[in-house]
This record gives structure tokens, sequence and C-alpha cells, in this order.
């Protein structure tokens, strides 16, 4: 993940990597790689609009477009939107509405609600994927709270509702560690547990970030997941 700030208030993110997530029954494909532009109008308003191109082998097998806005109204509050686009299925793949609130000095909550249908998706809090074979809504919070000068707790939790099957959820717990002699360098894992009425998994999430100067930064992620089908499920 690279990412430049560029004049006008302008800035460029470039993606790529591994396609990690539960193998399902959707061919999620090998490699994604993507880019975003955006733009910061004062302190108000951000907004962007991206690609995501999933591969398998040489040939692309799921295209999106996306676009979003953020929002903030007042120094402890920020609302936004965001949308994908599915430009082979021709269809909206994926809505999200949230807010989020800043009640105290390091304390942050957000709530949200996302439309979800089958098809490869950017994971809110990533810049990889999650995939699911069934369309759904997912409705919930999320909340980080810095500690420490340097460590951050945070805590997802969100209802799964799907169209054709009993409602699921997911759930996860995490912890941020900044290093460095001007917090140059963050350290973040988490884990976090995903069910829904047929199938079920754990999951384990590391991810590191340096930044070479205050415009040019590099992120790993890595991930290690135990997927399982529940008791009673054929």
């Amino acid at each position: 993940h690279l990412a430049q700030d560029l004049p006008v208030g302008l800035r460029l993110e470039v993606f790529g990597g591994g396609a990690p997530g539960p193998r399902i029954t959707y061919d999620r494909g090998d490699f994604l790689w993507g880019a975003r532009i955006s733009h910061r109008w004062r302190d108000l308003v951000t907004s962007g609009v991206s690609f995501l191109q999933a591969r398998k082998d040489l040939e692309i097998t799921r295209e999106l477009l996306g676009a979003d806005v953020v929002v903030n109204p007042k120094a402890w509050l920020e609302c936004g939107a965001e949308a994908l686009y599915d430009t082979f299925g021709a269809t909206l793949a994926q809505l999200d509405v949230f807010a989020t609130f800043y009640p105290k000095n390091g304390l942050r909550i957000a709530a949200d609600w996302r439309r979800v249908v089958p098809v490869a998706l950017l994971d809110k809090t990533s810049i990889f994927t999650v995939f699911s074979d069934a369309v759904r809504d997912e409705m919930g919070a999320d909340a980080s709270w810095r500690v420490h000068g340097r460590v951050t707790l945070t805590a997802d939790a969100h209802l799964l509702a799907f169209e054709d099957n009993d409602p699921g959820y997911r759930l996860s717990l995490g912890a941020t560690a900044r290093l460095g002699s001007w917090n140059q360098t963050t350290v973040t894992t988490r884990l976090g547990r995903w069910r829904d009425s047929a199938s079920g998994y754990f999951e384990w999430r590391a991810a590191a970030r340096h930044r070479f100067t205050p415009a040019f930064f590099a992120v790993g992620d890595v991930q290690d997941q135990e997927f399982r089908r529940l008791r009673g499920f054929n």
C-alpha cells in the first residue's frame, strides 16, 4: 500500500496483494490491485473515487468502481457513505452509511450499516477483502480507546442479517502499538470470529506500517484463518 499527498488537497493511494479470506463457495481469485484518489476541502469534506480488480492468473475475475464521501460538521462528529459498483454484474455491490463520534480525547465510537452482495469486496477496515456467497446486511458498532500515548485498544461487534438464512455475527478485539521516535512505525494485531447460519471461522490478523516521510509510507498485512462447518450442516 503506497500513498502520496499531491497539490491542491489531492491524495493518491495504490495497493495490491494476495486475497485473504475464507474460501466458502466463491472463487475470489489469486491477486488484487487497485487505486484511490481523494480530495480534502478544508477540514469539512473529503471525497474520493477508486477501483479494484481481482485476478486469477492473468484473467480479470472481478472489477469494482467505488466512490466515498466523509463530512465533518463538528470536531467530535463525522458522517459518511461509500458505494462499490460491480462492472461485470452491472449492479451495486456494496453500500455503507456510518457516523463516528469522538466523545472524549482518545475515544472513538462508530456506528454503521452496510449492504453487501456476493462479490469480491473491500473490507471497511482493510485494503484487502472479505468474501461471502450470501446477500447480507451488517449493522453494528466499533470502538477504539487510546489507553496510552503509544497503545490503542479496539473492539467490533456486528449483526449479520441474511436474506435466506438465520442471522449471524462478527466480533473482534485488537490492539495497536506505535514505535519510533515520532511514531513512524505502527504494529496492529486483531483476533476475530465470524459466524453465519451454516459456517464460521476464527481469524488472526497482523499488520505493520512504516512512514518513511510525512507523505510516504508502506504497509504489510498478513492473516491466518481457521474455517469450520458447524455441526448439523451438510
